[in-house]
C-alpha cells in the first residue's frame, strides 16, 4: 500500500505528524538545498536552533515516504504552501531523495555507513542559532568535569555562529555530547524566509510599507556612489513589509567604520571600549543618553570625550559585533539588530526625537537583521544611524508620560493619522522581534497616546551634568554579579534600588545636583567600578610580595590516578568496551553505551574483558588532571607506575602512601583593617597564602554565620580550575541559565574575596560573582580549614546552648 503511494499504519506516521494529527513537512518529507534556511520544529531536540544549508543537498529518505505515503505529503503541501494538487506533486517529484539513506542520520550525512566514517558530507550547514543546543553544549562541558559557560563544547559552538562557519555534520554532533540524534531531518523543516522585491513589483501592493529612505535623504545628498542607497521591498509579517537598502556584499569591518562612518575623533573611542561585550555596548549607549552628561570620563583613565562622540563609537561597534547568544530570550542577536532595536527602545523609553518618525523604520530593520542573517547594514545607512544616535544623546526632550509630569515645558504634537500607523507598526514590530515586558509597556502605550492625535512631549532641563564616569553603564541588565557587591536586603531589591536611585536617573527630570556624592551612589560605584576595570581588562591587582616559602604535604585520594588516566576505549573483536581504573588498581570494563537496551556491565564475555584490560594496560597515558602532571604505565609486578615532570618515576601505591608534597610562597599577613576590607583583597594577588593563613581563615570564619560558611564551602568542594558563584535573574530570582542563588550570597562572596586574600594561590577573584583557582593543591588546604573552622564554629555553638 506505501508503495502505492498509501499511509502505513498510524503508530509509523506519529513522529510526522503535528499536534493535530496532520502531516508536518519537515526536511525528512521536502529535503533541502543550497541556501534553504533550516528551523527546529522539535521541542526536546531543536528549539530554537536555525541553520542555513551553505552548500550541497538533504536528501529524502525513500523509507518516510513509504511510512507516511505520498498521497499525504501532497494533502500537506497543497495545504502549506497554498498550491494545486498537481503543483505539489510536481514539487514532490522535484525533491531529492535517496533510497538507501536511513532516516535517523544526521542532516548532511550522505552515506549508509552505521557508524561514525570519513566519507564525504552531502551537504555543509551553517548555525544561526544555537537554541537548544546551547544548553546541550554546556551539558556536555558538565559531564567532562568543565565549566559550563566557557568549557569547549559551548566554545566552540558559539565560535560556529559568531563566525558564521560553514560546517559539517561531525563538527555540530562534537559539541552536544550525548545528544547525537538531535541533527535528524524530521526535528527540522525549511522556513520560508525573507524574500527580495523590487520597488515596482505588483506584490508590493499587498504590504503596508515602512520607508527607511527617510533616513536616507541627507546621504543621498552627499553620496555619489553609483547604487549607494538602491532600495528594495523586504516583507517581514504577512502585512508589514519594510523598503530598505539592498544588503551591502560583506560585514563591516572596523577599519570600514572608523574611516567611513563615524567622526574621526571616534576612532580612538572606539578602540578603548572594544574588550566590552554587545550586551556591555547596549548599555553604554542607553546609560550615556539616559543620563545626558555633556562627556564621558574614559575609566579608569583621565581621559574625557564629549557625550556624542561616545555613543557614536558604540554604534559602531555594535555594528561590527558578530552576535551573542541572550539566555533570557533564548535568541543569538547580532550587533546591527541590537543596535536598531535598542536605538528605537531608547527613542521612547529616554528621549524623543521629532514626532517619532524613526521608531518604525529602526524596529523595521532590526526585524530585518534578525530574520535575514545575511542581510549587512550598507555605509549610507550606517552613517544614517549614527547620527539619529548622535541627534539622541543631544536631545533633552522627553515623552511626557516616561517623565511622569516631572518635567517642565509639557507640549502636545499633532499626530497625522499616516504618523500614527507607523508608531503603532513600531510596537506591533517589537512584539515580533520579543522584548522585555517594560519596553512593550512603552510601546503600546505610545501607540494608543499617538490615536487620539496628538502625543505629549516636555522640554526637560536644557542642559545635562557635566560629566558621567563610564562605570556608569554597569547594570544588573548586563552584569547579573553586580548584586553581589551592591546588596541589600535581597538581589530583587538590589536591582530595583540599582535602577531607582543609580542607573535610571535621567537628567531631563531628575534631580542630578551632587548625584555622585550621594551615599547609595557611592556604593553602587565601588561595584560598577571594579567590574567595568575587569570587563575593560585593565584591573591589575598589586602582586604581594614573597617572604619565603613553605612546604605543604597533601593526602592524594587513590582515585586521582584513575580520574588522569580517564576513560579508555578499546576494542576486542567487533565490540567496543570502555576500561576505567578504580580506587584499588583494579579494571573496570563496560560495553560502549549505545542505543542498545543490553546491560552495560554483566554478562560480558570474560576472554574479553581480559582482553580488554591487557589493552588498556599496554598503553602509556598523559595524565589530565590538575592536581597530578606527568606519564602513567602499567608494570606486571609493580603495578601502576608514575612518571612525574622533574623524570623521576614511582609506583602509585608509593605516592598515595606518601602523599604530594608543594612548596608555596609565604606572603605578609594583613593588618587587621586590611582582614575585613574587600577592596584591599581585590587589588591584592599572589601565588602562596600569608604566614599564619590556618589561623587567620580560622578567626575570619567564626565572624561569619554557620551557614554562610557551609555555603562557600560546597561552592568550593571538588573545583579545581574555578569557582562560580549562580547569578540572579533578571528580576532578582534564578536566572534562566544559572542554579538558585541563596539570599545571602552576597556575603558568602564577601567570604570568599577575603579568604582570597588569606590563601591567594587557592582564589583568585575575576568578574563578580566568579574565581579562578591558580593552585587546586592550595585550595584543596583552603577547603580543609574551612571545614575545620565551621566543626569548631558548630561545636563551639553547641557547648554555648548547653
Amino acid at each position: 500500500a506505501a508503495a502505492a503511494g498509501e499511509a502505513s499504519s498510524g503508530s509509523k506516521r506519529k513522529k510526522y505528524s503535528d499536534g493535530t494529527g496532520a502531516v508536518q513537512l519537515t526536511v525528512a518529507l521536502t529535503g533541502a538545498e543550497a541556501g534553504d534556511q533550516l528551523v527546529g520544529v522539535d521541542d526536546k531536540n531543536s528549539q530554537g536552533v536555525l541553520l542555513r544549508v551553505a552548500d550541497g543537498l538533504v536528501r529524502i529518505p525513500s523509507k518516510v515516504l513509504d511510512k507516511v505515503g505520498e498521497k499525504e505529503v501532497v494533502t500537506a503541501l497543497t495545504r502549506e504552501r497554498q498550491v494545486s494538487t498537481s503543483e505539489a506533486q510536481r514539487l514532490l517529484a522535484s525533491f531529492p531523495k535517496d533510497a538507501e539513506r536511513p532516516n535517523h542520520h544526521p542532516l548532511g550525512k550522505g552515506c549508509a555507513c552505521a557508524k561514525s566514517c570519513s566519507c564525504p558530507s552531502e551537504a555543509r550547514l551553517v548555525v544561526l542559532q544555537p537554541g537548544l543546543w546551547m544548553g546541550f553544549a554546556q551539558e556536555a562541558d558538565l559531564e567532562a568535569g568543565g565549566p559550563a559557560e566557557h568549557g569547549p563544547c559551548h566554545s566552540r559552538l558559539m565560535e560556529m555562529v559568531a563566525r558564521q562557519e560553514v560546517v559539517e555534520w561531525r563538527d555540530i554532533l562534537g559539541v552536544l555530547g550525548i545528544h547525537t540524534l538531535s541533527l535528524r531531518p524530521r526535528l527540522f523543516k525549511v522556513q520560508r524566509g525573507v524574500c527580495e522585491l523590487s520597488c515596482d513589483s505588483a506584490a508590493v501592493n499587498s504590504y503596508n510599507i515602512i520607508d527607511v529612505s527617510s533616513l536616507l535623504q541627507r546621504e543621498k545628498t552627499e553620496d555619489t556612489a553609483a547604487g549607494a542607497t538602491e532600495l528594495s521591498i523586504f516583507p517581514l509579517t504577512a502585512d508589514i513589509a519594510v523598503r530598505a537598502p539592498r544588503s551591502a556584499p560583506t560585514a563591516p569591518t572596523l577599519d570600514q567604520v572608523k574611516t567611513e562612518v563615524l567622526p574621526p575623533e571616534a576612532a580612538a573611542v572606539m578602540d578603548f571600549l572594544r574588550p566590552l561585550t554587545s550586551g556591555a555596548l547596549k548599555s553604554l549607549l542607553q546609560k550615556a543618553i539616559r543620563f545626558g552628561a555633556q562627556d564621558v570620563r574614559l575609566f579608569p583613565s583621565d581621559q574625557v570625550v564629549p557625550t556624542p562622540v561616545l555613543t557614536a563609537a558604540v554604534a559602531g561597534l555594535l555594528f561590527c559585533d558578530a552576535g551573542t547568544f541572550s539566555p533570557e530570550l533564548q535568541k543569538f542577536t547580532r550587533g546591527c539588530t541590537s543596535l536598531f532595536k535598542r536605538l528605537a527602545v531608547i527613542l521612547v523609553e529616554d528621549t524623543w526625537l521629532g514626532r517619532g518618525e524613526h521608531l518604525a523604520p529602526l524596529m523595521a530593520l532590526a526585524l530585518l537583521c534578525e530574520m535575514m542573517v545575511t542581510y549587512q547594514p550598507t555605509v549610507p545607512l550606517m552613517r544614517a544611524t549614527v547620527r539619529v544616535v548622535m541627534a539622541a544623546t543631544a536631545s533633552r526632550q522627553v515623552l511626557d508620560f516616561v517623565a511622569s509630569g516631572k518635567a517642565p515645558g509639557v507640549r502636545s504634537i499633532p499626530v497625522s493619522q499616516p504618523q500614527a500607523v507607523t508608531l503603532k507598526q513600531a510596537s506591533q514590530l517589537l512584539q515580533v522581534l520579543r522584548s522585555f515586558a517594560g519596553d512593550l509597556k512603552l510601546f503600546n502605550k505610545l501607540a494608543l497616546e499617538s490615536e487620539r492625535g496628538m502625543v505629549k512631549v516636555a522640554e526637560g532641563c536644557k542642559v545635562g551634568p557635566p560629566l558621567m564616569p563610564l562605570y556608569h553603564l554597569v547594570d544588573f541588565h548586563v552584569y547579573r554579579g553586580v548584586g553581589h557587591m551592591f546588596f541589600h536586603e535581597s538581589f530583587q531589591q538590589s536591582f530595583s534600588l540599582l535602577f531607582k536611585k543609580v542607573t535610571g536617573i535621567n537628567s531631563r527630570f531628575d534631580d542630578v545636583k551632587g548625584f555622585f556624592e550621594r551615599d547609595i551612589v557611592q556604593q553602587a560605584s565601588f561595584a560598577q567600578a571594579y567590574i567595568l576595570k575587569v570587563a575593560l581588562q585593565q584591573h591589575t591587582p598589586r602582586t604581594l610580595v614573597s617572604s619565603g616559602d613553605t612546604e605543604l604535604l597533601f593526602p592524594l585520594d587513590a582515585g586521582v590516578l584513575g580520574a588522569g588516566i580517564g576513560p579508555v576505549e578499546v576494542k576486542v573483536g567487533r565490540k567496543y568496551y570502555i576500561v576505567t581504573l578504580a580506587h584499588d588498581e583494579s579494571e573496570v570494563v563496560m560495553l560502549r553505551p549505545s542505543r542498545s537496551t543490553d546491560d552495560l556491565y554483566n554478562g560480558i564475555d570474560e576472554a574479553d574483558k581480559a582482553k580488554a584490560i591487557k589493552d588498556m594496560r599496554s598503553r602509556v597515558y598523559t595524565l589530565d588532571s590538575p592536581l597530578l602532571k606527568g606519564k602513567a604505565e602499567y608494570s606486571e609486578g609493580d603495578g601502576w607506575m608514575v612518571q612525574l615532570a622533574d623524570g623521576s618515576k614511582q609506583s602509585w601505591q608509593s605516592m598515595v602512601a606518601a602523599g604530594l608534597k608543594v612548596r608555596v610562597p609565604l606572603h605578609p599577613d594583613p593588618s587587621a583593617e586590611q582582614l575585613h576590607s574587600l577592596a584591599h583583597a581585590l587589588k591584592r594577588r599572589g601565588d602562596g597564602m600569608v604566614q599564619h593563613a590556618e589561623q587567620l581563615v580560622h578567626k575570619l570564619v567564626a565572624e561569619y554565620p554557620a551557614h554562610v560558611v557551609l555555603r562557600a564551602l560546597a561552592l568550593m568542594r571538588q573545583q579545581y580550575e574555578s569557582v562560580d558563584m549562580p547569578q540572579p535573574g533578571l528580576d532578582g530570582a534564578m536566572g534562566s541559565d544559572q542554579l538558585a542563588c541563596y539570599s545571602f550570597d552576597a556575603e558568602v562572596y564577601q567570604l570568599l574575596v577575603l579568604l582570597s586574600r588569606l590563601v591567594p594561590g587557592a582564589l583568585r577573584a575575576q568578574q563578580v560573582p566568579k574565581f579562578t583557582i591558580p593552585n587546586p593543591v592550595l585550595a584543596r588546604q583552603l577547603e580543609h580549614w574551612l571545614r575545620a573552622a565551621a566543626l569548631q564554629n558548630n561545636t563551639a555553638d553547641s557547648e554555648k546552648e548547653k
